[in-house]
């Protein structure tokens, strides 16, 4: 079987897995205990689908490369889409879920780079975490949320790996940033518009992560080895 289709079996169960996070990791429940049946309704399944798509477009993207890498990905693109669909629901994102994706990518990202003979992939994916963990830093400042911090941080990590030296690291991290931004806003400005349709007053609020995770999985996707990717 092709990598893409692989991927895209696999990840129904990550898929899965992550509906677990979805409805547990708020509430601060076992994830396993009692085991959770399958997927029933419209969210659940939309996860399990999305989840499994993710996968599947990152077995087609990364056919050829090292498993590592290929892991590092998709275990990114799970945990993202769990801290989403959390994020929308109740604005925050959870360590529960943040702090284990960092052990394990951290795990995979220094394995991989070892066993590939790459070590200076690890001071990149340093340096694009701690860009974007920055760069979060000063919106916390003036009122983002700090998880939105911590989760940029893994999402920077894993695209400063991708790069190719550490200026390339910067570049994927301010790119993924201006995206997530520009599509933040444009959501920004059709959801006041039927606020005030409605009439409606009051701040707008949303969530910010799912639009940090789209701006990351289009870069990842986008640009692995970024090669040739015109970043100026």
């Amino acid at each position: 079987m092709s990598t893409p289709l692989v991927c895209a079996l696999l990840g129904l169960p990550a898929g899965w897995f992550a509906g677990v996070l979805v409805d547990r990791v708020p509430d601060a429940r076992p994830l396993l205990r009692p085991p959770p049946g399958l997927p029933r309704d419209a969210l659940h399944v939309a996860i399990v689908l999305v989840t499994s798509g993710l996968w599947a477009l990152a077995g087609w993207r990364f056919a050829g490369a090292p498993v590592g890498e290929l892991a590092v990905v998709v275990v990114l693109f799970t945990s993202l889409v769990a801290l989403s669909v959390i994020d929308v629901q109740v604005l925050r994102l959870p360590d529960r879920i943040v702090a284990p994706t960092y052990l394990v990518l951290l795990v995979l990202i220094i394995g991989t780079s070892l066993a590939t003979r790459e070590p200076e992939r690890i001071r990149y994916a340093v340096i694009g975490g701690l860009t974007w963990g920055l760069m979060l830093g000063v919106g916390w400042l003036v009122g983002m949320g700090f998880g939105d911090v911590k989760a940029g941080g893994v999402m920077g990590m894993v695209l400063g790996w991708m790069a190719g030296d550490g200026t390339q690291a910067l570049q994927l991290v301010l790119w993924a940033l201006l995206l997530a931004t520009l599509v933040a806003c444009a959501y920004g400005i059709v959801a006041k518009g039927v606020q005030l349709v409605r009439h409606r007053r009051g701040r707008l609020w949303f969530a910010f992560g799912p639009f940090l995770a789209i701006g990351c999985i289009a870069l990842v996707l986008w640009s692995p080895s970024l090669e040739p990717l015109p970043l100026g």
